[in-house]
């Protein structure tokens, strides 16, 4: 079998949350199902990373390589032309390859920056750029004009992407969505053509095994010491604004008077955002249990639980979303509970609206 060579493309960091679970993931899991399969990961890192940090990048697999890049903060189309120029120098040996960008920067920066030996281009959007970086700066009254002017920077950076870049392409190019809803919303906003879209699908976990579930079930519960008649409620995730850990806690308080075998397990490496609502809400510790867990050790923690919680705002940011936290606990079989404010959990068979 010829030898194939795929490069990822990155802008949001090797450091982010989700990149050991949705991006290094799938790529192990590619690279274990093809042996002739070779894959190259460009991070375009806009903070400086520690040593420590980069170290975490090699020898991984000895398929899979991981280089590391500076990339400017963005500020318009044009800073991204160092990372344009970078690309191409490291593409000029290359033939026959594939590429998959993570995000509207990545995909801008692939289309820009690939060679007439590219066979196909997948751009993955995960979300909605712009609305995401309004959202999570619009309480900075201080810096509004600046927050609009880099709003509107992304904005035209997804429009020109999506609607004018692509279509004029001579290789073949997809746009992978998380939802139903964000592929009608691209075809909303940006007059895409349906042939161009598709609804990811390879990087959805796996279900576990009933078995192993029920293992983890019992080895969790007595490592943690939470009584097996206890129902255990589970947030696994940030402690962001936009991910309502207030509410999370709201809605346990509220459980627990009406059940005092209820628990809340919590699965955040915002550790100190959790503690403060615990603390502020009167909790006792030994209702609740806060910690961190690496990736390869979630599934287990998680099957301690009877139920996963999921709180976003009414903003089309979520509902357009498919949070991994929803495929994560539906991989464990756990019942999902949620305000439902994303379309996709409209479509899950196991879960329990919480109309608030």
């Amino acid at each position: 079998m010829p030898e194939q060579t795929q490069i990822y493309i990155i802008t949001d960091s090797i450091t982010n949350s989700v990149f050991e679970g949705l991006v290094l993931a799938p790529i192990l899991k590619k690279l274990d199902q093809n042996p002739a399969l070779n894959i190259i990961l460009f991070s375009f890192e806009s903070n400086i990373l520690h040593r420590e940090e980069k170290k975490k990048t090699k020898n991984i697999h000895e398929r899979l390589k991981i280089k590391l890049f500076y990339r400017p903060h963005f500020w318009g189309r044009f800073t991204l032309r160092v990372c344009i120029l970078t690309l191409q120098h490291n593409l000029q040996n290359l033939s026959n390859y594939t590429i998959t960008a993570r995000g509207a920067l990545a995909g801008w920066i692939a289309l820009r920056g690939i060679s007439p030996d590219c066979s196909h281009i997948t751009i993955q959007a995960r979300g909605l750029l712009a609305e995401e970086y309004w959202y999570a700066n619009r309480s900075k009254l201080w810096q509004l004009p600046i927050t609009w002017v880099r709003y509107r920077q992304f904005k035209a950076l997804e429009r020109k992407t999506y609607q004018k870049l692509i279509p004029a392409m001579s290789q073949p190019t997809t746009i992978e969505v998380v939802s139903k809803a964000m592929k009608q919303h691209f075809i909303d906003i940006y007059k895409i053509d349906t042939k161009f879209i598709s609804i990811a699908s390879q990087d959805i976990p796996p279900i576990v095994a009933a078995t192993k579930i029920q293992m983890w079930h019992k080895q969790i519960r007595e490592q943690l010491n939470v009584p097996h008649d206890r129902y255990v409620y589970c947030y696994a995730g940030s402690g962001k604004t936009w991910q309502c850990p207030e509410k999370i806690i709201q809605f346990f308080t509220k459980e627990l008077k009406n059940n005092s075998k209820s628990y809340l397990l919590i699965l955040s490496q915002d550790a100190k955002v959790f503690q403060e609502f615990c603390d502020t809400a009167n909790l006792k510790p030994t209702d609740y249990h806060i910690t961190h867990v690496p990736h390869d050790e979630l599934f287990q923690y998680m099957s301690a639980a009877d139920a996963g919680l999921i709180f976003r705002e009414n903003h089309i940011l979520n509902w357009v979303s498919r949070p991994t936290k929803i495929l994560e606990y539906q991989s464990v079989g756990l019942k999902i509970i949620h305000n439902n404010t994303v379309e996709i959990l409209t479509h899950a068979q196991q879960q329990c609206q919480i109309n608030r």
